[in-house]
């Protein structure tokens, strides 16, 4: 969904990477920097992981992602930032594909659903969406996102595996909405203020909440989607 609303390039320190000397059991830069992103994350079991991403994205994209990392003061997980900013994004489908006209399947929780999703934040925030329903990539599955900030200020998940979403309203409110799957369209959409939320997060984690505002709206939107249900049906 859509409302209304670079790396730094570092070179020499490049240059210092290729030139550099492999220490005793490691064989090339890719593994020095693979050894070296593991110590500062704190995250040594995940050595091969790290090795594995260079190897995906190359070994200059690493370093830049790495680098930016290290300068920034505010990173709390930087494990995690290093895989989610190495993360490919995926193609965002537009109408008239049929999967967004389709009730999509349930799902259970496995590790390729979780990277599954890391993938889809990605690609949601690069579209610069509020939210990202399965079958906009291309998955027959019942599964959105959210923006996090949105879901941190409502104390909300951000991903949605098969949920309940129902009004808990009767008032409605017209506001414009926008679809990433259909570019350039706007709509005016009536919706429930509130809705009455059931689902579980891609942890397992289950949630029972009211949501209302820009959430509600937000939440309604894509759970449409789940259903094959777009703005221009509505």
């Amino acid at each position: 969904m859509r409302i209304s609303s670079g790396l730094v390039k570092i070179g020499k320190e490049l240059s210092k990477i290729k030139d550099r000397k492999p220490e005793r059991g490691i064989h090339s830069p890719m593994h020095a920097l693979a050894k070296e992103i593991s110590e500062y994350t704190s995250e040594p079991k995940k050595f091969v992981m790290y090795l594995g991403i260079i190897k995906n994205i190359g070994l200059r994209r690493a370093y830049l992602i790495f680098s930016k990392i290290k300068q920034s003061k505010n990173v709390k997980t930087p494990g995690k930032l290093f895989v989610y900013e190495s993360t490919k994004t995926m193609e965002i489908v537009k109408i008239p594909n049929k999967i967004l006209n389709k009730k999509l399947e349930k799902i259970k929780i496995t590790a390729q659903l979780k990277k599954l999703i890391l993938k889809m934040k990605k690609t949601m925030k690069e579209a610069n969406g509020i939210g990202l329903a399965a079958n906009q990539v291309g998955q027959d599955i019942q599964l959105f996102i959210i923006d996090e900030t949105l879901a941190k200020e409502h104390s909300a998940p951000n991903t949605y595996i098969n949920p309940e979403i129902k009004p808990y309203s009767k008032q409605e409110e017209v506001l414009e909405e926008g679809c990433l799957s259909i570019p350039g369209a706007w709509l005016q959409i009536k919706r429930p203020k509130k809705v009455k939320v059931k689902t579980m997060d891609e942890n397992g984690k289950k949630f029972k909440f009211i949501a209302k505002g820009v959430l509600a709206r937000v939440l309604q939107h894509e759970y449409d989607h789940l259903q094959g249900i777009l703005i221009t049906d509505k």
